[in-house]
């Protein structure tokens, strides 16, 4: 997820370019170090490991502690310039956090047309 705030579930990883972590890219390079050594290992011939990126913007799970109001399902409000510039910010670094923890690829999904 690249948004704090707008999960899926509870429990859901999030890369959020507001909470910039330096754990983000060594945690993750461990998780797709042992997928391909394991792959490897068991003889498997090489595959790509991709990670999936997520905003389910005005179809979020809403928690509480974030602060947010609401209901899922409510139509948020229109976007704004200044929302899709935060848009593409927030997938950027997270697609960047995933090239550089050792990903192949990335597969981006955007389930919900409405903003946060």
């Amino acid at each position: 997820m690249v948004h704090r705030a707008h999960l899926e579930a509870p429990g859901n990883a999030i890369l959020d370019k507001d909470d910039r972590s330096e754990w983000h890219v060594p945690a993750l390079r461990r998780v797709t170090e042992a997928a391909k050594r394991g792959a490897m290992e068991a003889g498997c011939p090489p595959s790509l490991l991709m990670g999936q990126l997520a905003h389910l913007g005005g179809q979020a799970f809403l928690e509480a502690e974030y602060g947010k109001t609401g209901t899922p399902g409510e139509r948020p409000d229109e976007w704004t310039e200044e929302g899709i510039r935060d848009m593409i910010e927030r997938f950027a670094y997270a697609a960047w956090v995933l090239y550089n923890a050792g990903f192949d690829g990335v597969q981006v999904s955007m389930q919900c047309p409405y903003p946060p």
